[in-house]
């Protein structure tokens, strides 16, 4: 059976990264461990192994928005809906989608009265997998430059660990989460059986 361990921290800079690295070494000893690195903003633990993020092993995709110029009647009301005001519009225009605000979560083509909005598969991420030891596999997710919403790019690489982490047989999979407490932590937790907080000393 496959026992889930998290290490998190809402302080960045605190020795998390350091924590896990040494935790998935330390499990390695007994059993086929993987680590994976969840802070698909900025993955580090790689670079304390001394590896290099080479071949993507798979990527992650995410669903953007895309107005049809054709059927759209210049309303305005995806914009309205947006709670991220990635959508710019002005009357009597067609509205401007930005893509670096976009988080994808399709309020706007639902609201859209005149059906002028469809969702359209991008690659949002990539996965890397990296062979440390026989018994240590280290999985990085890294997500796309301007890509402002990572919950979606942390739960598919998590998915996909999972399963490669039966594949191979592994006992404990550690998953090294971003600091802080917005959705990509919450989602990289999900799961856990166990989680390490990193505080900062004081």
């Amino acid at each position: 059976s496959m026992e889930v361990l998290a290490v998190s921290g809402v302080k960045g800079g605190v020795g998390k990264t350091t924590f896990a690295v040494l935790l998935a070494l330390k499990l390695s000893r007994l059993e086929k461990t993987m680590l994976v690195d969840l802070d698909v903003e900025e993955p580090n633990d790689y670079i304390l192994f001394g590896v290099k993020l080479n071949k993507p092993a798979s990527f992650t995709y995410q669903e953007f928005p895309r107005i049809n110029a054709e059927k759209c009647r210049k309303c305005g009301t995806c914009a309205k809906v947006c709670r991220e005001h990635a959508i710019f519009h002005v009357p009597g225009k067609v509205p401007i989608i930005m893509e670096d605000l976009c988080s994808g979560c399709g309020a706007c083509k639902f609201a859209c009265p005149f059906n002028a909005i469809e969702m359209e598969k991008k690659e949002s991420g990539k996965i890397f997998v990296n062979r440390i030891s026989e018994e240590l596999l280290l999985v990085t997710g890294v997500a796309k430059v301007g890509i402002s919403e990572t919950g979606p790019i942390v739960k598919q690489v998590k998915e996909y660990s999972f399963s490669l982490a039966k594949e191979v047989n592994a006992s404990y999979v550690v998953l090294d989460t971003a600091p802080g407490m917005h959705c990509n932590v919450i989602q990289a937790l999900v799961g856990a059986k166990k989680v390490y907080a990193v505080a900062e000393p004081t």
